[in-house]
């Protein structure tokens, strides 16, 4: 039977462990990919969706595949978010590392005003539809299930609109107090996403976590450091007016050396900042 799509509004993440690639697929919307793709075998293709609704690509021969995304975890040089063709995964896995794209993602990083901040809010997903369909569990992540949660943050697009709001809204308080406005760290931001979810999916609200430790622990593994951390759940408004409410909270947000953040929400789980 013909599948009219692929994965349609299901997230499905294979986990295939030892020397073998791991695949993360999803459906498609029209506005995801650029109409040309090319692959780390050198072959170029045409993309676009068909009369099914299927995202399909037009290899030089004419002749037509089907194509999913996916993140390629062990390989040389690995990265996220790419594409490889329907045919090629067999029971998880990608058996021709060459049939993945070689575009990788664009993880937002630097500093943004608030006009550019706008725009990449009304453009970023839901924190509900950036939520991994992954539970976290009771413990610590082995380092292949650490690494395709990495990858499915990237493939699901990377920060969300709250997360965004709530660096838009911190910038404009350290403003208005006469300090330098943050530029996100991607690294601090996944650190703090993975903090968010877990604190979900365990049912708890501290910064010491039994799955990632403490703050300094849970920022050194996902490759970077943090002074301090702040957390809150509600609205990216109502968690900032309960940090300037709070003397340890709004000097953490508001203190004059740091330079970087990265911020997390997702689920239902609160709003997370680390800042260095």
């Amino acid at each position: 039977m013909k599948i009219r799509k692929i994965f349609a509004a299901i997230l499905a993440v294979i986990m295939v462990f030892g020397a073998s690639v791991s695949v993360y697929a999803r459906s498609f919307t029209r506005d995801d990919y650029p109409t040309q793709w090319t692959f780390a075998d050198g072959r170029t293709i045409e993309t676009f969706f068909d009369e099914q609704g299927n995202f399909v690509g037009r290899q030089d021969n004419g002749v037509i595949i089907r194509l999913v995304r996916a993140n390629v975890i062990g390989m040389p040089n690995s990265f996220n978010g790419g594409l490889v063709t329907e045919a090629a995964i067999r029971n998880g896995r990608v058996e021709n590392p060459s049939t993945v794209s070689t575009i990788p993602p664009t993880p937002i990083s630097g500093l943004f005003t608030d006009t550019e901040l706008l725009a990449m809010i009304e453009e970023a997903p839901s924190r509900e539809d950036t939520r991994s369909a992954t539970t976290i569990p009771n413990r610590r992540l082995t380092d292949n299930e650490l690494n395709a949660w990495i990858a499915e943050y990237h493939a699901l697009g990377g920060m969300n609109a709250f997360e965004l709001e709530v660096a838009m809204l911190i910038n404009e308080v350290r403003v208005q107090y006469g300090l330098r406005p943050l530029a996100i760290s991607p690294e601090l931001s996944i650190a703090a996403r993975f903090h968010s979810q877990e604190m979900d999916d365990l049912s708890f609200f501290a910064h010491t976590s039994p799955n990632t430790g403490t703050v300094a622990q849970r920022s050194a593994m996902f490759g970077e450091t943090a002074a301090s951390e702040i957390i809150a759940g509600g609205t990216p408004a109502g968690a900032v007016e309960r940090w300037l409410n709070s003397p340890g909270h709004r000097n953490a947000m508001l203190h004059p050396d740091r330079t970087y953040f990265g911020i997390g929400g997702v689920g239902d789980g609160p709003a997370v900042v680390k800042l260095k």
